[in-house]
């Protein structure tokens, strides 16, 4: 048909309905869509004869003509099988892979999907030419996660920091679970990382974290001692920092109502020695006494009763008392935990002496102290009451035999 103007000069409902005349005529001379196919083909080979320049992405006609549809469908049930393949537990090859070589036939993605190839838009277009091998090479450097190399390193590395948990804990999965004892480290993860020069020289943190997580899991972080003295931590953490305070406050409410009153306690000797001591129990007791003295012998201190008038003098007797009052309550039950502690140093001195070598000849030390939180599981089958058993008691057992100490 002679068109009067090009390409060029056509409108765009112009250029629309001159496409549909042709593709209605490549339509009425093609049985189906190979035959299209190789119709529109033999145009673009005539055309580039005109015009040299022309750059179109020609199908393989010769090719694709002796290719069988039912090869095709056959390599649809093949691309709905990838994965299932193996060979030395790896996969033979992948989609990507085998689209790639698929799209090398020339055939277009409407061919391929109506005789049983089934492609998706994108991954026809994102198909390259990569043929299909049974090695498939990574990209970048190999990782050190699975190195055994690395995995000796970290085990050398944390033996001096582990110790031995009383849970247990599963690891694994499937077949390969397994039931192990947990170990805890006795510094955080990031601590040993930065003060072992054989760690943090050879991997990243990120590197030694991933490698505990995958290849180390029964190891945890450390935790908080659970079996302390009851009795100590009420003291140290509630009944001694109250009783301070109190003392604070009562000798503050004391130099108001007379600045001089702790000269001569300041000035002693001995109380200056018991306020540089760990040990304060001492220096609370002695300041009750001093109190209570200066209240009692209150008309002998002539410095006070000088430098006072009637009034001051009542009003600092009334301090005095309220101290005393409120300060013997806490020094009481300070004093009864503090004689607990007294108790327990006593007794860690004489264990110490007779382990260092204090026994006699043919004695024997028996050691049995209850054991906390030790908990075993023993069937996972059982009620939850019955699931665990309790070890109570530990036992540690030293023996001297003549020239040698054994301990058990």
């Amino acid at each position: 048909m002679p068109v009067e103007k090009p390409w060029t000069a056509l409108g765009q409902k112009q250029r629309k309905r001159l496409v549909e005349e042709v593709s209605a005529t490549i339509q009425s001379k093609s049985d189906n869509a190979l035959a299209a196919s190789q119709f529109i083909s033999q145009v673009l080979i005539d055309l580039k004869k005109v015009y040299p320049d022309l750059h179109v992405s020609l199908p393989d006609t010769e090719h694709s003509s002796s290719i069988p549809m039912s090869f095709l469908k056959d390599l649809g049930a093949l691309r709905a099988s990838v994965g299932k393949t193996f060979e030395n537990d790896k996969p033979l090859f992948s989609i990507v892979q085998l689209d790639a070589t698929v799209k090398t036939l020339g055939l277009s993605r409407s061919i391929l999907v109506d005789n049983g190839y089934p492609i998706s838009i994108r991954s026809f277009q994102n198909s390259g030419s990569q043929p299909i091998s049974s090695e498939r090479k990574k990209r970048g450097r190999p990782s050190k996660v699975h190195d055994s190399k690395f995995q000796e390193l970290i085990h050398k590395s944390l033996q001096p920091y582990l110790l031995e948990s009383e849970q247990v804990t599963v690891i694994g999965r499937g077949s390969k679970r397994q039931m192990v004892v947990a170990q805890h480290l006795k510094k955080k993860k990031y601590r040993i990382y930065s003060e072992e020069e054989e760690l943090h020289s050879n991997m990243s943190w990120g590197t030694f974290h991933h490698i505990l997580r995958v290849h180390f899991p029964y190891v945890r972080n450390p935790r908080r001692k659970t079996v302390v003295c009851e009795h100590c931590k009420h003291l140290e953490k509630k009944l001694f920092p109250r009783a301070l305070q109190a003392m604070d406050k009562a000798r503050a409410d004391l130099v108001a109502a007379w600045p001089q009153y702790f000269n001569t306690f300041d000035s002693n000797a001995i109380i200056q020695a018991k306020k540089k001591d760990k040990d304060q129990f001492p220096l609370l007791s002695r300041f009750v006494a001093f109190v209570n003295t200066s209240n009692f012998h209150a008309n002998s201190n002539q410095e006070r009763v000088q430098a006072l008038s009637l009034s001051a003098k009542l009003s600092l007797h009334a301090l005095e008392a309220k101290t005393i009052h409120t300060m013997k309550a806490h020094v009481d039950i300070v004093e009864a935990y503090w004689w607990h502690q007294i108790s327990a140093r006593r007794q860690a001195k004489s264990l110490e002496a007779l382990e260092a070598g204090g026994l006699k000849s043919n004695e024997a030390l028996i050691q049995v102290d209850f054991k906390e939180n030790v908990r075993y599981p023993l069937s996972i089958s059982l009620l939850s009451f019955h699931r665990y058993i309790r070890l109570p008691l530990f036992l540690k057992i030293l023996f001297h035999e003549p020239n040698c100490y054994q301990t058990f």
